[in-house]
């Protein structure tokens, strides 16, 4: 049987599996991202693990045909070239695929991560059986990938999908990258924790600021409190659901898919941004058929970079 290796480069993890065309996962392993001092340590780490998949498969009489990897920062159209790499200050313009090609000795495909978690989703996830869909990320920060005709689209020098950058508030509190009033933020994990601390800093009432049960101030704790009727909580998540209904119009109006998936850690905070959310996308999109592009979760949890990756090599063509 042929395989592929699926790998997610996360933050926190390194993550790595066996797959088989039909997205059955058989063997995984996984290693502390930060266990690696160095690009040359991550290369050598990743590597290492892969070949220890290859011999586990090949054992089994399995061939593996190479290994697909998502990675948090920029990655060229050709996905050759790492433009940065979240978490590896020296990985600037860094030449990963052909490095890994070196070690591994198996053909070896890049993507941005947010893309690659898109791309499972569209092979056995949400949005399976659906050619053009968004999928957002709520996290740390907030990405996204797109899915165009059943491909992922890069665009023109590969950083398409920033969608935690479209501007929502134009003189809105700076951002990381520069800009003002990003949807990243509002909708990120620190949007919730900085939206609470301003409403905090006028001195309004609530369990974030009076309860140790809702100390520290986290995005977490707003969603909790939230669930208990605080008002600051409900506040903060009134407004990110309508800055998430604004970015996801505005994506709506440009490029028509048929749905929005709308995952990530922050994502589980939706039953309550929802009503929002839901509200501004009917206000704000054009036509009829966009006010009902439906929102929906993603299915495959943390597998789905495991799967879009593995799924780079072996070419599941819709």
């Amino acid at each position: 049987m042929d395989l592929a290796i699926g790998i997610d480069l996360g933050g926190t993890n390194l993550r790595l599996a066996l797959v088989d065309p039909e997205g059955r996962i058989s063997s995984r392993r996984q290693v502390k991202t930060t266990s690696f001092a160095s690009t040359s340590d991550l290369i050598a780490g990743i590597a290492r693990e892969a070949q220890m998949l290859i011999q586990e498969a090949e054992s089994a009489g399995a061939r593996v045909l190479g290994a697909g990897i998502g990675v948090p920062g920029g990655v060229d159209p050709a996905g050759e070239i790492v433009y940065f790499l979240t978490n590896f200050p020296s990985g600037r313009d860094f030449p990963m695929r052909r490095l890994l090609e070196e070690k591994v000795q198996r053909r070896i495909r890049l993507g941005n991560d947010a893309n690659i978690w898109a791309y499972g989703e569209g092979w056995i996830g949400a949005g399976r059986d659906r050619k053009n869909f968004v999928l957002i990320t709520l996290g740390t920060g907030v990405g996204g990938g797109i899915i165009i005709n059943g491909r992922i689209y890069v665009g023109h020098s590969g950083i398409a999908g920033e969608i935690g950058h479209i501007t929502i508030e134009p003189e809105g509190s700076p951002c990381a990258c520069g800009g003002r009033g990003c949807l990243e933020t509002i909708a990120a994990a620190k949007g919730f924790i900085r939206l609470a601390q301003e409403l905090l800093d006028q001195g309004k009432s609530s369990l974030l600021s009076q309860s140790e049960e809702f100390q520290p101030l986290s995005a977490l704790n707003v969603f909790r409190a939230a669930q208990n009727g605080d008002q600051v909580a409900l506040l903060v998540l009134d407004r990110v659901g309508r800055a998430l209904g604004i970015g996801i119009s505005a994506l709506i109006n440009i490029l028509n898919p048929e749905i929005i998936i709308l995952g990530g850690g922050v994502a589980a905070a939706r039953e309550l941004f929802n009503p929002p959310m839901v509200e501004e996308i009917k206000l704000r999109a054009f036509s009829r058929k966009g006010k009902e592009t439906p929102v929906v979760p993603p299915l495959l949890g943390e597998d789905a970079g495991i799967l879009g990756a593995a799924r780079l090599i072996l070419q599941v063509d819709d």
